[in-house]
């Protein structure tokens, strides 16, 4: 029993031993047959099957000629690349089926072509493509030269100063290269005399990136097209549409303005001028994507104004004048440091006075000579007529005498003229002709010696004194908005025996 169970066993391993060898020489065979078919190749494009060819050097060489071809198309010298992913599934065919002119004649409609470029960023906003990255730097020294003088030019360029910094760039030799700079601006700056000036900075108000990515050929901008680029605005200007009870002041007002950068926004505006209801005020400009930022230092010769001195003199009747010293104006010379962006003034530093010549007072003889008439022997009428004439040359009433805004206007407000000068309503001696700190701003006051007085307010210079006698119609200043006022306009007063009267009741 355990013989023949020993024989079956043994019998087992033979026929084990013989299968695994028939499978092994089968699989060689199929093997050995396989290597021997023809192998085709399956070509996909990003992953779309397009079809087989016989040989991938086929569509290898197809590939390199197409680039070379497209190459030609192109001023420049472009290395182009094929944009899409080109892979190949080989497989051996015992009856093997390709066409080759059909596969490339599909990839000639798929592809497209790519080339290396720097896409320049500036601040947050895409500028575009470039060919190479020295070609970003000659665009933005030529953004920079549009704002700079000729002779702002010369120093730049002497100084280093339009070298473009790149924010992923900086490193010790861009440090070292900026304190040679310094040196060469501080050598110029020791030298400068009154009417110079140096550039000590050159800059930009955004960083400057580049990146290298893959761009279509057709996207590669040149110098001149990135120029206008650079020159557009990033933001559309905004403005406040007039509605009844606006003024230019209080639109202003509303936007934190200062009523010069709101006439700089509306340049065809006057300070003064009637809106309409439905009129559009620019309240905020464009907002540029880069600007070039200067900084230079320079020297100016000023005048110094000479002060003028009254003296009395019994020699002379009152409101009489005469000049006993001619006045003479000063020197002296400032330093500053100048900021500007695109050209524009934005910021101007004292650093430096000096005084070169010292002004010379003019000294006026004031007469207090008291006459029996109404009139100096060569002055004009003390004595008011008691008729007053219009005191500007025309405007329109603006504001009446009465309640208003919970408190009482006590005179009339005149504007809308084109000649600003302001004149005495009658004649009389000028008590008051000066700043007066209670919102009137510059002031004069007129006592006409019959029991009225006229006040003229708000102006933007005087041309009188105080204690001077005045003709009616004379010249006494010019209209204007100091204190507290909301624009270009004369506040008119009248008062009899110390009351006021409404102005218009004399016209």
């Amino acid at each position: 029993m355990k013989y023949k169970k020993k024989r079956l066993m043994h019998l087992n391993g033979k026929v084990i031993f013989l299968v695994c060898m028939a499978l092994l020489l089968s699989v060689s065979t199929v093997q050995a047959e396989t290597d021997s078919f023809p192998k085709i190749y399956h070509v996909y494009v990003s992953g779309e099957h397009l079809g087989s060819v016989g040989d991938k050097e086929i569509v290898e060489s197809f590939l390199k000629e197409q680039v070379e071809q497209a190459e030609k198309n192109y001023d420049d010298d472009l290395n182009l690349a094929v944009n899409e992913e080109i892979t190949y599934i080989s497989e051996f065919a015992f009856q093997p089926s390709f066409n080759n002119e059909k596969v490339l004649n599909k990839l000639k409609n798929k592809i497209t072509f790519n080339v290396k470029a720097q896409k320049l960023v500036v601040g947050e906003e895409e500028i575009g493509y470039f060919k190479t990255k020295e070609m970003v730097k000659k665009l933005m020294k030529e953004f920079q030269s549009k704002y700079l003088s000729e002779e702002q030019l010369k120093q730049a360029k002497e100084n280093n100063l339009l070298n473009i910094e790149l924010e992923n760039e900086k490193d010790e030799k861009t440090k070292s290269s900026n304190d040679k700079q310094k040196k060469n601006t501080d050598k110029q700056q020791g030298t400068l005399s009154a009417g110079e000036s140096v550039m000590m900075d050159l800059s930009l108000t955004e960083a400057i990136h580049i990146e290298e990515e893959t761009a279509n050929p057709n996207e590669l901008l040149t110098i001149e097209q990135g120029l206008k680029l650079l020159e557009q605005d990033k933001s559309s200007e905004k403005v406040h549409v007039i509605e009844k009870g606006d003024f230019l002041r209080s639109v202003a007002n509303d936007y934190d303005l200062s009523m010069d950068e709101i006439l700089d926004l509306n340049p065809d505006l006057e300070e003064d001028e009637i809106l309409q209801i439905g009129q559009e005020v620019k309240v905020e400009k464009q907002e540029p994507i880069v600007q070039v930022v200067t900084v230079e230092e320079k020297i100016e010769q000023k005048d110094i104004d000479y002060d003028t001195e009254y003296e009395e003199t019994s020699s002379l009747y009152a409101g009489d004048r005469k000049v006993k010293q001619q006045g003479e104006k000063g020197k002296k010379e400032i330093q500053y440091k100048v900021v500007k962006q695109d050209g524009k003034v934005t910021k101007r530093i004292k650093i430096n006075e000096e005084i070169l010549k010292e002004p010379v007072d003019k000294i006026v003889l004031k007469g207090t000579k008291t006459s029996t008439s109404n009139q100096s022997a060569s002055g004009p009428a003390r004595k008011g007529s008691g008729q007053f004439q219009w005191p500007a040359a025309g405007g329109i009433v603006t504001s009446y005498m009465g309640p208003r805004g919970g408190g009482y206007h006590s005179g009339i407000d005149i504007s809308g003229v084109s000649n600003r000068t302001l004149y005495a309503a009658d004649g009389g001696v000028v008590t008051t002709a000066g700043y007066q700190s209670n919102g009137y701003g510059n002031r004069v006051v007129i006592n006409h010696g019959n029991g009225y007085k006229t006040t003229y307010n708000h102006l933007a210079s005087i041309r009188v004194s105080s204690g001077q006698s005045v003709k009616k119609g004379q010249a006494i200043g010019v209209m204007g908005t100091t204190g507290y006022s909301t624009g270009v306009h004369l506040h008119f007063e009248i008062l009899k025996n110390g009351s006021y009267v409404n102005p218009m009741s004399f016209y």
